[in-house]
């Protein structure tokens, strides 16, 4: 459910009554299992049920880039031999190409090395250290699924309806 009255938002709060993991979103009303961050591109939260979709949008992202960007130098006609109207426009594409496509291998990278430390971007805001305990291998399946490696690639849903939290199992 969700949160819905004060009484409901300050049980939710109290540290003790929150599930291993997660963080509590007053916005939504709910419990955000494994919380990354709230990404100002989806406007939501960015946890364990949509981190994989997160990662894979930074990934087929710049390979589009790099596809538009290739493609401003595949016509048959020289660059510099265009209208300047034509050519200024293609600049600016060709800049808007480049920084978005580097933005998002960068977010892309980023997010891979604290899935790879088993540490979210909260943790990393606030001075934590992630769980050691856990390998890199047990952080990507975490994230994107135990089931094939294949897959993680793949825009596939890593989880079922239901997730199951790792500190809680036995």
């Amino acid at each position: 459910g969700i949160a819905v009255t004060q009484q409901q938002m300050e049980f939710a709060r109290t540290e003790e009554n929150r599930p291993p993991q997660c963080s509590f979103s007053t916005t939504y009303g709910r419990y955000v299992i494994r919380a990354d961050h709230i990404c100002g591109w989806i406007n939501n939260w960015v946890g364990k049920r949509n981190h994989k979709q997160f990662l894979l949008f930074n990934l087929w992202g710049f390979v589009y880039c790099c596809f538009l960007f290739g493609f401003n130098f595949a016509v048959k006609e020289k660059i510099f031999e265009r209208k300047i109207c034509f050519l200024i426009l293609q600049v600016i594409s060709i800049s808007m190409e480049f920084m978005f496509g580097l933005t998002m291998i960068c977010f892309f990278f980023q997010s891979l090395y604290d899935l790879a430390k088993n540490r979210t971007k909260i943790q990393k805001m606030r001075g934590e250290k992630g769980d050691s305990s856990y390998r890199c291998i047990d952080s990507m399946q975490e994230v994107c699924g135990t089931g094939t490696k294949w897959l993680w690639c793949c825009p596939t849903p890593a989880f079922g309806k239901n997730l199951i939290i790792t500190n809680d199992m036995p």
